[in-house]
């Protein structure tokens, strides 16, 4: 039977598939690392296969589903959750200057296997990152920053070994490409920023200052998905977190999101989800 990658078990910024966990949605960009077992999985509608030392680079704008899973399957999902993440993130990008094209190889290639050894470093540097977490010392927290990036590092280094292992697999990146990538990027960038609070299409398209009608044909054409289908599943997963991880009211939750009325908010979660808010609260 087909079922949601939902059941997550939160471990600060790590999260394990756990089948007697509550529901927790996928709010951004994610990792799951097969630690051991197999399993079938449907990601943005193509099938996978997924065996140890398997990494898949998972997009909040496409969906996934674990069709089958082996009896000793077990896996490591790494979500952002964390604003120092994306700041993580962008500071990376800034210095590889081919990141356009390892995102490009990332997307039409999402499941890539690493050896032993980067999953050794990889291992290694989540123990050191994990270690500082929770620390409020300037320096600790300096050290976790440039951990964060030794993380992605690793994962570019391999990406690259991939890229050069497989060059008919190589993307040739033109400049419409190039530039569709980059506004798909910013267009994340806000989404992440906003967490959905923001719902207009042309809102975005203004922020981007491009025209909706372009911003609908860059969505289509790297996602498969419309703009509004994307904005629509970052609210409602925000939506869901609050819900699930505070004491908010149904209003406070409504006002936050910045819905008119308590009762637009209600006929929106109920529209997208097909439950009340209060039916989707009472999971906890």
């Amino acid at each position: 039977m087909k079922k949601r990658l939902q059941n997550l078990k939160v471990i600060n910024n790590i999260y394990l598939l756990c089948d007697n966990s509550k529901p927790y949605p996928l709010t951004s960009n994610y990792i799951i690392l097969v630690m051991q077992g197999a399993a079938d999985i449907i990601y943005n509608n193509t099938n996978y296969h997924l065996t140890q030392h398997m990494l898949l680079f998972g997009n909040f704008t496409n969906t996934i589903e674990i069709v089958n899973t082996s009896p000793e399957w077990q896996c490591v999902i790494i979500i952002n959750t964390n604003p120092q993440v994306d700041e993580v993130i962008y500071s990376c990008l800034q210095i590889e200057k081919d990141w356009h094209k390892k995102l490009l190889f990332i997307h039409s290639h999402p499941v890539l296997t690493i050896s032993d050894q980067v999953l050794a470093n990889m291992q290694m540097i989540f123990q050191m990152f994990m270690a500082h977490s929770d620390s409020d010392n300037i320096y600790h927290q300096r050290i976790q920053y440039l951990l964060g990036q030794s993380v992605l590092f690793e994962l570019f280094a391999w990406i690259d070994h991939e890229m050069q292992q497989h060059p008919s697999q190589r993307l040739e990146i033109d400049q419409s490409t190039d530039r569709k990538q980059q506004l798909m990027l910013e267009f994340m960038r806000l989404l992440r920023e906003t967490k959905g609070r923001e719902r207009s299409v042309s809102w975005y398209a203004e922020q981007m200052c491009i025209t909706v009608k372009y911003l609908q044909a860059i969505c289509r054409s790297t996602t498969n998905t419309s703009p509004t289908e994307i904005i629509n599943r970052v609210s409602i997963n925000e939506i869901k977190s609050l819900l699930l991880e505070t004491n908010m009211t149904i209003k406070e939750v409504a006002m936050h999101m910045q819905f008119s009325s308590a009762s637009s908010f209600c006929k929106y979660f109920h529209r997208l989800t097909g439950m009340s808010a209060l039916s989707y609260r009472e999971q906890r």
